[in-house]
């Protein structure tokens, strides 16, 4: 009799060591890795992570790779190439959407079974995030890549209007490159501009063309004729730029500008007008970090009307997206967070607390944001017929921009002529385009 019991107890403490075995296996995090940028979409979205991480604390941990946004589409092309599954979950930036469509997983079963509804985002986004019946992603970050930035004190002082179309920018500019003291030097400059190599340069040529009317790609992804307005709106664009540097109407240094200089200048009070990205705003607006807090304006990038082909902003959103070749249970953990992220809760607070655009209505329209945000109303204006450029999204973009970069920084260096410039982009563009 003992020695039954004797064995049924070790038969029950063998299987009690097996079930909290399988108890602490259960409770274990399960972790799942994304991919983002350290720039300010990947530092919004550290904002949502954590609020995960310390709500799901035990059950699930989400842990970040984070890249320079310069080399992020490289890398993402790289990962889909080679199908490694190093990641659950990688931010998809407009720059590199269409080119990372086929390796993403169609998202509408689980919106379908979990939701959140696409009509709870603001359309542009809602838009941004499905193509043709596939949702590819659920936003998370809405953003102007052009929103056009105009010290507003500035054009009071000199009794100026903020420019409307491009063809007042350049006047304006020259008015607000500015000698306060009168020793010669400019105290500051008129207009910034990302001027260093791919894809910043490119960026800016694109939206000042698509401004103008003109495009590089047709709606089929065709080389437009230079031969034609298209060519010659660039030759405008790059013979207003040339005129700027040799006025001194761009700072110093452009060359080198990436995404941070014409913000800090712009912080510093050096900088009147420049077209940046629209979650900017917050860090002008910010007393701490910005000595113009208070004294800028937001506007629509200049542009013609829609009627003459002219576009009032690049939509330079961000999406989490899960690749589709990853397993059933990781997608399943993949799509929690993902969808976390696009929630009210975790919305409100990258908007009021990381400097994050919202993409939810609710969100948007919030007491709270809308006293936070002067910059909302320009870009819910910009948003109307803004755009994803397929200069800056389709799989031979690089290509395109490097020719862009090159031959628009041989202009600014005086290295050859505007006309020249356009020329080769455009020929470059029938090359990579396979025409």
């Amino acid at each position: 009799m003992l020695r039954r019991h004797g064995s049924v107890g070790v038969l029950v403490l063998v299987l009690l060591v097996v079930s909290l075995a399988g108890n602490a296996a259960f409770a274990a995090e399960k972790v799942i890795t994304v991919f983002m940028d350290i720039g300010g979409a990947g530092t919004a979205q550290t904002g949502a992570m954590e609020l995960f991480n310390e709500i799901y604390k035990g059950q699930y941990r989400v842990e970040a790779v984070r890249v320079a946004w310069e080399g992020m589409r490289e890398q993402v092309y790289t990962e889909f190439v080679a199908k490694t599954g190093a990641y659950d979950v990688i931010a998809i930036n407009a720059q590199w959407r269409d080119a990372a469509l086929p390796y993403l997983e169609d998202l509408s079963p689980w919106v379908n079974q979990y939701g959140p509804s696409m009509d709870e985002f603001v359309s542009s986004m809602a838009s941004f995030c499905q193509v043709e019946d596939k949702i590819w992603g659920l936003p998370i970050r809405q953003g102007i890549t052009n929103l056009f930035y105009v010290r507003q004190d500035l054009l009071e002082e000199f009794g100026l209007s903020a420019p409307q179309t491009p063809y007042e920018v350049l006047e304006v500019a020259r008015k607000l490159t500015i000698d306060r003291d009168g020793d010669g030097k400019t105290d500051i400059y008129g207009m910034g501009l990302m001027a260093s190599g791919p894809p910043m340069i490119a960026e800016e040529f694109v939206n000042s063309l698509y401004g103008r009317g003109g495009r590089l790609l047709g709606e089929n992804n065709e080389v437009m004729p230079f031969d034609s307005k298209h060519g010659e709106l660039a030759v405008e664009v790059l013979e207003e730029w040339k005129t700027m540097v040799d006025e001194g109407i761009f700072p110093p240094g452009i060359l080198t500008w990436g995404i941070w200089e014409p913000l800090h200048y712009m912080q510093e009070g050096r900088l009147a007008m420049a077209g940046m990205f629209s979650p900017r705003a917050a860090l002008l607006e910010d007393p701490e970090e910005s000595t113009v807090a208070g004294k800028i304006g937001y506007y629509p990038y200049p542009h013609v009307s829609p009627d003459e082909g002219g576009v009032s902003g690049s939509l330079g959103g961000w999406a989490l997206s899960i690749p589709n070749y990853i397993s059933k249970e990781r997608k399943e953990i993949a799509y929690k967070y993902i969808s976390f992220v696009a929630s009210f809760e975790a919305q409100l607070e990258m908007a009021m607390n990381w400097a994050n655009e919202p993409v939810r209505k609710d969100v948007f329209y919030h007491p709270d944001y809308v006293q936070f945000s002067k910059a909302a109303p320009a870009v819910l204006k910009a948003s109307e017929t803004a755009v994803v450029m397929p200069e800056l999204s389709i799989v031979q973009a690089p290509d395109i921009q490097l020719a862009i970069s090159d031959n628009a920084r041989a202009v600014l260096l005086g290295e050859i002529s505007p006309r020249e410039a356009a020329r080769n982009i455009f020929k470059k563009a029938e090359e990579v385009m396979g025409r």
